[in-house]
């Protein structure tokens, strides 16, 4: 249990029709200071403003990156900063610093430990507890080109 859990998007109990599981190769998971230094670097570095779901997708992505500088990596970013700008951004001086952060490797969802686990999903479906009730199915996969 993560106490300063405020990650909406992230941290929600709400299992949701739209995600595809079975489309993620990495899955990341990341407490809320973790979180923080992932949206505080981001506007240190980058000067963007972004939420907690945000800076927890930057800070795993760069540690993706770094581990795999040929494959490209996409962060979308789902918040903005102004939520979070009293129990976060005023709280900059406390932000751990994103260089020195690294996942625990786990194999199973059951293995999950704070402060930041990683896993190969490799195409899993979704746990049970995330699964919607019977009759939802997922939105379709969009067609996405990349352009050179």
């Amino acid at each position: 249990e993560d106490p300063e859990a405020i990650i909406a998007g992230i941290g929600s109990s709400i299992p949701f029709g739209n995600v595809r599981h079975e489309l993620y190769d990495t899955v990341h998971w990341l407490d809320f200071r973790h979180a923080m230094a992932g949206a505080v670097g981001l506007l240190r570095e980058h000067a963007v403003f972004a939420g907690l779901s945000t800076g927890a997708a930057h800070l795993a992505a760069s540690w993706e990156a770094a581990r795999d500088p040929g494959r490209l990596h996409l962060v979308l970013g789902a918040d903005t900063g102004h939520r979070y700008a009293e129990r976060v951004f005023t709280r900059h001086a406390e932000a751990l610093d994103p260089a020195g952060l690294r996942p625990r490797t786990i194999t199973s969802p059951a293995d999950l430990r704070p402060p930041w686990s990683v896993m190969e999903w490799a195409g899993r479906a979704a746990p049970d507890a995330a699964r919607t009730a019977e009759g939802d199915a997922p939105s379709p996969v969009p067609t996405v080109e990349l352009l050179p």
